[in-house]
């Protein structure tokens, strides 16, 4: 379709100018635009996965951090208690084409919080009190075209 060949389309298309329909469904040469043309022969590749689908061989670079701290502790012969927080920060690029330095910047920040107590009354009888659980998340969508440098094995700590 980018040499204007559209006779695969069921629908006619219909020049702007004269208002009737193209022969055959094919753009003349002469009515493409330089600019569009350049930028098409630039910056839009050609498929590379079956007849047309474009899959970018531009790394996609990943970088997190993960921390937690547990804790188990035994308050006397009858109670214990437990608690946990965990810290997540991840971040990825996607490229877009072949766009230098353009896509979709993913970060992500997440942490959480568990606590519990546990009383024993007998040994027959053990009560479980409730947890108490947090869940926080941050997510951030952004599309990069600032000229960032993305390359593979380089990223930044959100």
């Amino acid at each position: 379709m980018r040499t204007g060949d559209f006779s695969r389309l069921t629908r006619s298309l219909t020049d702007p100018l004269s208002r009737t329909a193209f022969p055959g469904n094919i753009l003349p040469a002469s009515r493409f635009s330089k600019a569009a043309v350049n930028f098409l022969n630039k910056f839009v590749p050609l498929p590379n996965l079956g007849a047309n689908n474009y899959v970018t061989p531009l790394p996609s670079p990943k970088d997190g951090n993960q921390y937690i701290v547990r804790v188990d502790h035994e308050l006397g012969a009858k109670d214990r208690i437990y608690g946990r927080y965990i810290m997540n920060k991840d971040y990825l690029f996607s490229p877009a084409g072949n766009l230098p330095n353009w896509g979709i910047d993913q970060k992500f920040n997440r942490q959480g919080v568990v606590f519990s107590e546990t009383h024993l009354f007998n040994p027959t009888m053990v009560r479980i009190h409730p947890r108490l659980l947090l869940h926080r998340a941050n997510a951030g969508l952004s599309m990069d075209g600032a000229g960032r440098e993305h390359s593979r094995g380089e990223s930044s700590d959100p």
